[in-house]
């Protein structure tokens, strides 16, 4: 059956902050949330049109597992656990947060007004715009009573909207006008997102559950228009599709580019768990050297279609002619087979002023360093036309240096450049080993210690955020790419 019912603007603004509430709550958390827990029934994909460019999907009836998961996590964070409340219905707990900051929602009651017919799932497809330029945003809002949904709209939009509804299946549509609603909803049926091959396929990729998004990323681009014209060409290319789960301390991201051409990495196994145990932060890449010298002309076809081809060519030609630094070759010798980039926890108050000079007043530098597996002949060579450049930006921060039968590192001491070429034993500490993914098959990385961080940045944060700020223990990704795209996983989590 299809009907439709005018309502107003604030009962679609109330759909968007409920939507908004879920990252709300779980960023806030630590993260989304995400998980295979997908039930049975008609899904928002199957009544919104195909030629979406984008989807955003949320589910708040998951598995008792993930549900408990999402709870705890959200809970340990003091703002969110006031907001959420006890109880374990997603739904009760968002609208109850969103109504804390509505005062427009104040006479509205949740069991009343609103549980008899809101159902578990939604979500929101951006379309191309009937003059193929703009972009505009469908709703789908699962509904378990139709009538009582229509009087549950006009309590929540205090009937001054202008918006337009439409009903198919078990499903709300929500577009900007009446008209719209009811022509999608007439069309939507014969040829939805769900009969999307494209789409199929990409989202068979990944779990589906509480939260999933889907985007086409060259096609958002075009009808994005200025707002994207200063972006790289790569970056909008393939689709992007991804998914989050929960477990009682983490939050987990999974995400996947597809049909997009991206510089392909050589050998697996990033090395960040051969750095200090005091390692506070660090980012590692394996077959970055080779890789940017194979992919070189690519990159500057790339900048010469956004107008800044130019400027590279000035800069590799000034750093020939200057100090004798060969681009991208020197570039593939100094990155090599693997780098990382790392800093320490000891030294690091030398990053606020109190501590950058020591007692002879001499500038006291963090423990920060470059470690690379790559050709020692060949870097001694490089290192001190490195050393010519960096004295010529005026820097005045000398790299101290340090070799091994395959690694060089360059380190603002050199004790700690002598340690990154000797390795630590992060890999065996439990915070790196949880954070970070398969960091011996990834092809990159990064691990930052929020706890080992904490006391460089919480003094400075206002005393309201502290105890939120607190609960955040550490963050890794990890990830590598393939001939039509890349996959990466990102992990927060919380003490």
């Amino acid at each position: 059956m299809i009907e439709h019912e005018r309502r107003g603007g604030a009962g679609r603004r109330w759909l968007v902050a409920a939507l908004a509430a879920v990252l709300v709550l779980a960023v806030g958390g630590g993260a989304w949330a995400f998980s295979r827990i997908s039930g049975g029934g008609t899904q928002p994909e199957e009544v919104l049109p195909a030629n979406a460019v984008a989807y955003f999907r949320v589910d708040l009836d998951p598995s008792v597992q993930q549900k408990a998961a999402i709870f705890n996590v959200v809970r340990k964070f003091p703002d969110a656990r006031k907001r959420v409340g006890e109880g374990d219905d997603l739904r009760k707990a968002l609208f109850e947060a969103i109504k804390k900051d509505d005062p427009k929602l104040r006479d509205v009651d949740y069991a009343k007004d609103v549980e008899p017919w809101l159902g578990d799932r939604a979500g929101v497809a951006v379309l191309p715009g009937a003059d193929g330029k703009e972009t505009e945003t469908v709703a789908a809002v699962q509904i378990k009573d139709e009538d009582k949904a229509r009087v549950g709209i006009k309590k929540l939009s205090g009937g001054d909207d202008k918006s337009g509804y439409a009903f198919v299946d078990d499903y709300m549509l929500m577009a900007d006008s009446q008209s719209r609603a009811d022509a999608l909803a007439s069309s939507v049926k014969d040829n939805p997102l769900s009969s999307n091959e494209t789409f199929k396929g990409d989202v068979g990729e990944v779990d589906e559950g509480v939260m999933s998004f889907w985007a086409d990323l060259p096609k958002l681009s075009r009808l994005s228009g200025d707002r994207t014209a200063q972006l790289p060409t790569m970056s909008a290319q393939g689709r992007l599709v991804g998914g989050l789960s929960f477990t009682s301390d983490s939050v987990q991201l999974v995400a996947k580019t597809r049909g997009a051409k991206l510089p392909s990495l050589q050998g697996t196994g990033i090395k960040l768990g051969e750095l200090p145990s005091t390692t506070v932060a660090a980012l590692s890449v394996s077959g970055a050297g080779p890789a940017l010298e194979k992919n070189w002309p690519d990159l500057r076809r790339t900048l010469e279609a956004s107008g800044r081809a130019a400027q590279l060519d000035s800069f590799v030609q000034a750093a020939q002619s200057q100090f004798g630094i060969r681009i991208p070759a020197d570039l593939n010798t100094l990155l090599g087979k693997e780098f990382t980039v790392a800093m320490d926890e000891r030294g690091m108050e030398r990053l606020t002023a109190q501590g950058s000079a020591g007692q002879d007043g001499s500038q006291q530098l963090p423990l920060v360093g470059f470690r690379s597996t790559t050709d020692v002949a060949k870097a001694r060579q490089l290192l001190p036309k490195i050393d010519q450049l960096l004295g010529a930006t005026g820097a005045g921060v000398q790299l101290e240096k340090a070799t091994g039968s395959d690694q060089v590192a360059l380190a603002t001491s050199q004790a700690y450049a002598d340690e990154l070429v000797k390795g630590g034993d992060l890999g065996r500490d439990d915070t790196f080993t949880k954070a970070v993914e398969g960091a011996d098959k990834a092809q990159f990385g990064a691990f930052v210690d929020l706890n080992k961080l904490e006391k460089l940045y919480l003094p400075s944060m206002p005393a309201k955020d502290q105890a939120n700020l607190k609960v955040l223990k550490a963050v890794g990704m990890s990830g590598s790419t393939a001939a039509d795209g890349g996959t990466f996983t990102l992990r927060v989590l919380v003490d």
